[in-house]
């Protein structure tokens, strides 16, 4: 008993009957229980029987009176085990709801709201319980006459009845770890389970961990028209980075992280090899290459650290989490997928500081425009060298907010790479729209999502 007390309980505290707001229903709290056990019951029952047990015990004082002060009453009947429901006609009932009439005199008649459920495990008693609550709700009063005409039921017939419940028949879902059963929504024309308001966000950050120059020889360059090329050292620098991932969440309790980067699952501590597209420079500009790359992680629940270790090109790797709901359970609903991208810069060709001095220069002393050999692209982890001008992708994921710290050598003030910012992926969810169950019915999802910028604007800095 204590285990069904406790699914009740949880039950009513949960979102599960909010969509019956349409209908007119405003709260229910549970009062209390009781068990009963005289007299015993028989092996198989019927609703009479039922409906006369509830007022015995209205009439001893048990149960309060289905008038009493603070709202109606419903009487919730959970059959022991050894029983068994006879359908009342019904084949395959598991459970049903209806009023017990008591009259004590001509004129005071009193109807209370009665159900019941067949006996079996939790998950079984729970999807009936849930069932009859919301049809018991929405139509306290079965049979026909001047009682019932407050009744919600619809003026048509889906999965053999009328009732919100009967409709959703066989379509169940977890709430809270309990099996319960879904109820028709007139507003949605779906099949609905009301589920608890969450979001969720992910931000992600770059720093430059320690920088070393692998490559390094002298070339002539062209800084203007104010002087002819010239010969300047060049360098290929080396940099090793971490891009640290933070999720967020509001209203999962506890939230649950499952992180994957290039498409496999990572916890833990540990490496994964990722394919991609690798850009290693040197003086005659990128050279761009599908590869294995290695990549270093440290996953800690709702932070993920990942290092380019080794620093073998630069190059993007896709991240993700799904982040769930624990009390979820079993249910695919309560889960949301975020998507970013660690971007490292892991080699990168620069001038020497003469070179930008010298260049500089040329446009202080009124030099024409500068040509395309010194428009260098800062937005982007590619750089530009001796004439190749890279077509830049925009920097980061639409899916993610993305800092970047740590200077790069050879990267001046004026130059520095901005932080890349966007709005995250955001979804407020407040309803789980289980399926229509009939056709040409649309589906609306009772849901607000903040969608994210379509692009990010590039940056570039002609210097001259």
């Amino acid at each position: 008993m204590a285990d069904i007390v406790d699914a009740v309980t949880r039950i009513l505290a949960s979102p599960y009957l909010s969509a019956l707001g349409q209908y007119g229903f405003q709260q229910l709290n549970l009062r209390g229980s009781t068990l009963v056990r005289q007299p015993v019951p028989a092996p198989q029952f019927n609703g009479d029987d039922v409906k006369n047990m509830v007022w015995d015990l209205i009439d001893n004082n048990t149960f309060p009176e289905p008038d009493d002060p603070n709202g109606r009453i419903i009487y919730m009947t959970f059959a022991p085990d050894g029983t068994q429901y006879s359908g009342d006609g019904v084949p395959g009932a598991r459970g049903a709801h209806g009023n017990a009439d008591d009259t004590d005199v001509l004129v005071d008649v009193d109807h209370a709201w009665v159900a019941w459920s067949n006996y079996g495990d939790l998950d079984y008693i729970v999807d009936i319980f849930t069932h009859e609550l919301v049809e018991t709700i929405t139509e306290p009063i079965t049979e026909l006459g001047p009682f019932n005409q407050q009744a919600w039921v619809m003026n048509r017939t889906i999965n053999g009845g009328n009732e919100i419940g009967n409709a959703c028949n066989n379509t169940a879902d977890r709430l809270d770890g309990l099996l319960v059963q879904a109820y028709w929504s007139e507003q949605d024309k779906a099949c609905v389970i009301p589920w608890h308001s969450f979001s969720a966000r992910l931000n992600s950050s770059t720093d430059t961990l320690d920088t070393t120059t692998i490559a390094s020889d002298t070339a002539p360059a062209d800084t203007g028209p104010c002087k002819p090329p010239s010969p300047y050292t060049w360098y290929v620098k080396q940099h090793h980075q971490q891009v640290t991932f933070s999720a967020t969440t509001q209203g999962l309790d506890p939230p649950i992280f499952a992180w994957k980067v290039g498409g496999q699952p990572v916890a833990g501590t540990g490496s994964v090899a990722v394919t991609v597209d690798a850009d290693h420079p040197d003086k005659d500009g990128p050279h761009t290459a599908s590869a294995p790359v290695t990549v270093r992680f440290e996953e800690a629940g709702q932070t993920l650290r990942l290092f380019n270790d080794p620093a073998d090109g630069s190059y993007t790797a896709d991240v993700t989490v799904a982040i769930s709901d624990g009390r979820g359970a079993g249910s695919t609903r309560s889960t949301r997928v975020l998507k970013c991208s660690a971007v490292f810069t892991g080699q990168e060709f620069v001038w020497e500081d003469q070179y930008y001095k010298d260049r500089d220069a040329c446009c202080a002393d009124g030099g024409l425009a500068v040509p395309s050999p010194v428009v260098r692209h800062h937005g982007h982890r590619r750089r530009q060298a001796l004439g190749y001008l890279v077509p830049a992708a925009p920097v980061g994921d639409p899916s993610c907010n993305s800092t970047t710290s740590g200077a790069l050598p050879g990267q001046r003030s004026p130059a520095r790479s901005q932080p890349s910012r966007a709005t995250v992926n955001r979804s407020l969810i407040s309803a789980i729209l289980v399926g229509a169950v009939r056709r040409r019915q649309t589906i609306t999802r009772n849901a607000k999502t903040s969608r994210p910028p379509a692009g990010r604007r590039r940056r570039w800095t002609a210097i001259g």
